[in-house]
This record gives C-alpha cells, sequence and structure tokens, in this order.
C-alpha cells in the first residue's frame, strides 16, 4: 500500500492495486520486485486526477461539456474536446498533488540533474475505454524538468481518459524491439520471436520501419533463424528532444543484436515466460550493454489459433503470379479490390472487403479496419500495433512489402496470403469453406464452480452484451484502443 495519497512507487505496488494504477503498472512493479531488469519509476493514481478536478470546480462544467455534445458530429466532438483540454492546461495542480510528483520525480534523478524520463499511461477500468482520443496515450518520451513533466500529466488528463500515469527513468535505447515468448506467426508455443531495429523502438510498434527477425528455441536457447532487415534512419534522444537520425552507411544492413546478445535476451524473455506461465508480448530496449523491459502483458491472440477458425479452400486452374512478398502477421485468405490509402481523404473510398494498402498505420485509423477484407503494409513488423489489431479483428494482414503502395492498384483483384505473406493475381475460385458451429445453451448468470477462476478477454463493444452471459469471473483484459476509437 502506498504510504502518499497520489503516488505508488514500483517497489509498493501490489496485485491487489491494479483498480488503482492498472494492470500495466502492476505488471512492471511485480516485475521490478522480481529482480527483472525495469526502469526505475513511479505511478500517479487516477485519484490524482479526480482531486485535481474537485479543487479546481471543474465537475459541472466538463459534466455539461459532455452532455451537451454530439458525438455524431465530428466538428463537435473536436470542439468539446479542444474546450475539455483547455480548461485542464488552464488548471492549477493541488499543492499536495504537485509535491507529491515533484518529490517522486527527485527521486530518479541525480543530485543537480532532473532525469529525462517516458511517460505513459495505463488504463485501470472500463470506464477508462470512454476517451474517444487514443492518439493522445501514446508514450511521451525524453520529459525532462518539473513542468515539462506537470505539463505531459496535464496532457493524458485533458484526453478525459480516467488513467493511472506511469513515469520511468529513459532508456536511451542503441537497439529496441517487441518480442513474444511465443511465435506469433504459427503459434509454435517452443520458440521465442524477437524484433529489433535500431535506436528507441517506437518506429517499430507504430509500423513505420521494418525490423530484423529473431527466432530462439526456447527451452534450448538456439537461434533457429536470423532475418535481417536494412534500416536507413532511427529514432534518437538528443537533449530533450526525440527525433529520426539517419543510420550511418556502416550500420544500415548490420544485424541490430549480436549471436550473444539474442541469446541473452532470449534467457529473460524465457524467465519472463516461466514466472507468468503464459505467453508475453514483452517491450525491451538495450543500453550501455544491458537489457530493459519496458512493458509486458499477456498474449490474447496467436496466428494458431485464428488460422484454425478461419480457413478459405482455394482451388487452382493454374499457378497464381506473385506479385508481392512481405511477411503474414495475421493468417487468413481473402481475395478482394485494392484499395490504396495515401492520404485520409480515401478513407471515404473505402468499401467493405476491399484489401486496404498503407505505407504505415496510425491509431486514427483503426475504425476502418473493420471495414477491411485485408490489410497490407509498406512498413513494419508482425508485432506492429498494425498486425496486433488485425489479429485481434481476424482480419488477414501482411507487413513489410516493399512499395506495395506504388506497385498495386487502386480496383485490382488480388488474394492476400496472411500466413504466407503472399499478395497474388486473383485468377483462382475462392469458396469459403464452411464449418459447423457447436451451439451451447448458456443461462445469464448461470453459476459452474470451478477451483480456477476464468476471466475473459474481451475486445469490442458489442460482445460486452453475450460475453455477460458466460459463467466467468469478469474481464481479466480490456483491449481498450477498439473501445476508444468508436
Amino acid at each position: 500500500m502506498s504510504k502518499l495519497k497520489y503516488i505508488f512507487g514500483f517497489e509498493e505496488i501490489e496485485s491487489d492495486n491494479a483498480q488503482e494504477v492498472g494492470p500495466k503498472a502492476v505488471s512492471l512493479s511485480e516485475m521490478a520486485q522480481l529482480g527483472f531488469p525495469i526502469p526505475q519509476g513511479f505511478v500517479i493514481s487516477p485519484r490524482a486526477f479526480e482531486d485535481f478536478i474537485e479543487q479546481n470546480n471543474l465537475n459541472k462544467t466538463l459534466s455539461d461539456i459532455a452532455k451537451t455534445v454530439n458525438k455524431e458530429n465530428i466538428k463537435e466532438t473536436q470542439s468539446a474536446s479542444s474546450n475539455f483540454s483547455r480548461l485542464i492546461q488552464k488548471a492549477n495542480f493541488p499543492k499536495e498533488l504537485k509535491e507529491e510528483i515533484l518529490e517522486a520525480y527527485g527521486k530518479l534523478g541525480g543530485l543537480f540533474k532532473q532525469a529525462h524520463v517516458a511517460v505513459r499511461p495505463s488504463l485501470v477500468s472500463q470506464d477508462s475505454a470512454k476517451s474517444n482520443a487514443l492518439g493522445h496515450l501514446n508514450t511521451s518520451l525524453n520529459i525532462q524538468g518539473e513542468a515539462s513533466l506537470l505539463e505531459t500529466v496535464k496532457k493524458y488528463w485533458s484526453t478525459g481518459a480516467g488513467v493511472a500515469i506511469i513515469v520511468q527513468k529513459m532508456v536511451e535505447a542503441e537497439s529496441a524491439g517487441v518480442a513474444f515468448t511465443i511465435d506469433p506467426t504459427d503459434g509454435n508455443k517452443h520458440r521465442v520471436f524477437i524484433e529489433a531495429v535500431w535506436g528507441q523502438g517506437e518506429l517499430l510498434t507504430s509500423g513505420q520501419i521494418s525490423p530484423d527477425k529473431y527466432l530462439v528455441e526456447r527451452h534450448s536457447l538456439k537461434i533457429e533463424s536470423i532475418s535481417v532487415s536494412p534500416q536507413k534512419y532511427q529514432l534518437v534522444l538528443t537533449g530533450n528532444t526525440v527525433h529520426t537520425k539517419r543510420v550511418s552507411a556502416r550500420k544500415q544492413k548490420k544485424q541490430k543484436l549480436t549471436v550473444d546478445q539474442i541469446t541473452s535476451l532470449a534467457k529473460i524473455l524465457q524467465m519472463v515466460h516461466a514466472h507468468y506461465y503464459f505467453p508475453q508480448d514483452i517491450e525491451w530496449a538495450f543500453s550501455h550493454g544491458q537489457f530493459y523491459i519496458l512493458h509486458a502483458r499477456p498474449v490474447t491472440t496467436t496466428s494458431q489459433q485464428m488460422a484454425d477458425s478461419n480457413q478459405l479452400a482455394i482451388e487452382s486452374r493454374k499457378p497464381k503470379a506473385v506479385l508481392l512478398k512481405g511477411q503474414g502477421a495475421s493468417p487468413g485468405i481473402v481475395k478482394g479490390h485494392v484499395r490504396i490509402i495515401k492520404s485520409r481523404k480515401d478513407l471515404s473510398k473505402v468499401k467493405k472487403g476491399e484489401i486496404l494498402v498503407f505505407e504505415k498505420i496510425t491509431p486514427d485509423l483503426i475504425p476502418f479496419f473493420k471495414l477491411a477484407g485485408g490489410v497490407v503494409t509498406n512498413q513494419g513488423g508482425v508485432t506492429s500495433h498494425a498486425a496486433l489489431i488485425t489479429r485481434e479483428l481476424g482480419i488477414p494482414c501482411v507487413v513489410g512489402v516493399d512499395n506495395a503502395t506504388r506497385k498495386l492498384k487502386d480496383g485490382v483483384v488480388v488474394t492476400l496470403n496472411g500466413n504466407n505473406g503472399e499478395v497474388t493475381e486473383s485468377t483462382w475460385k475462392t469458396e469459403q469453406k464452411q464449418e459447423k458451429q457447436l451451439e451451447v445453451e448458456i443461462k445469464p448468470n448461470q453459476e459452474i464452480k470451478t477451483v480456477t477462476k476464468i476471466y475473459l478477454n474481451l475486445a469490442e463493444p458489442e460482445e460486452a452484451k453475450e460475453a455477460a452471459k458466460l459463467p466467468s469471473a469478469g474481464i481479466g483484459l480490456l483491449r481498450a484502443e477498439f473501445m476508444i476509437s468508436e
């Protein structure tokens, strides 16, 4: 239990604090207490936001804004959001709250130096998903100074989301990436899958660059395959800024991690998996000879699970010409007309079932994924945001396809294979393989006693009513990004 009113240190957070700090913060704290290499940090609880609003007498004003806005009108929503943000930015921090935040921040720095920190939100409840500003909830990097930290905290509060806020010492990464303690491309539980890029990892998770890929046998730590992807630019820290910088010519085609480094990272991932006894999705960074774990969460969907339930039978008249080749990121095979998305103006033309082709994916494009028959991106890896979302939605996806937005044309009919990463001419007949559905009658709130409590994963709002009928202990993981986008 925290000794302070608003701040929780990583060393004092327990699993029972999930409703106060969110599962993301609980996971980080748990690993830190077990000795995993986690950057130092603390968490600002949602209570801080509640008291901030109350002591600035903003409850009624903000409530009136929320009640009067027509959420179907984009201009009204944007105007209301701006008003909400302006009121938050003008308000003052209560004395006790400000002192607690700055005291915790001071402990992260040296005697005469204020720490550079990364600031990220941690959703704590279903109500948090009501915010319609997912784009504002990205991690803020390389924040330094008391004023900058307080301004960043206000930025997250301006979204209207009831979030806890995680503040951690910044890791100046030489290389970084994402790893799975399962192979997400085929569901192999005996492999560790690692993606790596030069510099900070945000260019990878946002799908802006294609990473190196390493497959490691999880038990023996034997490296099974190494795939190196050239990288022309990287995200670096300079002073108080974060910017892209060209990778030196000698490093552009160089492997991001050495064989010894791959093995060392895989050993840490092996221990994380052993602790949780469930496949984990992990963000990591390497700096000054040490690996750091930045984030860990359970893997909710594997390609094998989806491939088993989403098969398309294809019969050939003649071999198809492969137009493009990338990496399968979400399984399934689909035929459809190509729609090239070069700007937001192109989104108004999208028709249901089309194959959407992007340069890269940004959070504001999430709502259009539900219209897509399949997704292709020029850049990104299987751990990018686009890949994760398409796997959750069951949409075939191929990433890292060089120049797809130039080589494909609007209206062309193609077959997209999310299993092997191929985009081919659609000259074959396709037919959907029908699967028998097993129907089980479950009475609402039917009590079924089990020794182990069963919790559900909830990703889409329309599934909530059906989920409520199931005999479970509640929601264990809420994928809020889909709800926020709507």
